[in-house]
């Protein structure tokens, strides 16, 4: 009788064991995941400040005694800055392309999925790279940015610069870029609207 009443009392005590254990490992894989977001979420928060640091100093600090030539400065200091952002970020395992355009909020989702099934930053549908080229009136190459640089901000005050920039009528416009971490598979998209500078 004693060994009928021990064995369930065991097999209890091994059940609790069981779900206790299953219980702690999937605690502790929670707990991973949670500290790999933290940490992804941190990346992003630094990355996203950085940025929007630089794009006020190349805003505020390019050069130009007119407000034409200050656009033209600040998009060619965009230009150059596309290129060192790349090199910055990829020393820490991030690719990084940077754009302008048109953006809507519900197209973020569309570039985030196309960034993590390629592998690689993707732009909106409707953007360009800060490096873009177009035609200033005097049909010289000036930097296509300039469509929507005006008075050292994000405007659409800027298509007054171009033959090409009537195509931003009635568009949301912004500079960004989009982030793509090798390391942990995560992508984000940092935005700066217009009015920014």
């Amino acid at each position: 009788m004693k060994s009928f009443v021990s064995f369930p009392a065991a097999l209890l005590f091994v059940l609790t064991i069981t779900v206790l254990a299953l219980t702690l490992s999937k605690a502790s894989a929670s707990s991973l995941d949670s500290s790999a977001e933290l940490v992804s979420l941190e990346r992003k928060h630094y990355a996203d400040a950085e940025l929007k640091k630089v794009f006020s100093q190349v805003f505020s600090m390019s050069k130009g005694s007119d407000e034409l030539q200050s656009s033209r400065a600040i998009a060619e200091n965009l230009a150059l800055f596309e290129v060192k952002a790349k090199e910055r970020f990829a020393r820490e395992g991030v690719s990084v392309e940077l754009w302008f355009g048109e953006f809507d909020s519900s197209e973020e989702r569309g570039i985030l999925e196309k960034t993590l099934s390629q592998k690689k930053p993707a732009r909106c549908a409707h953007c360009y790279s800060l490096a873009a080229h177009t035609l200033d009136w005097d049909c010289r190459p000036v930097r296509k940015s300039m469509e929507l640089i005006f008075d050292r901000q994000i405007s659409k005050s800027g298509m007054a610069h171009t033959l090409s920039s009537a195509e931003w009528v009635g568009k949301n416009i912004a500079l960004g870029a989009t982030f793509y971490s090798r390391g942990d598979g995560m992508a984000w998209v940092s935005v700066i609207r217009e009015g920014f500078g």
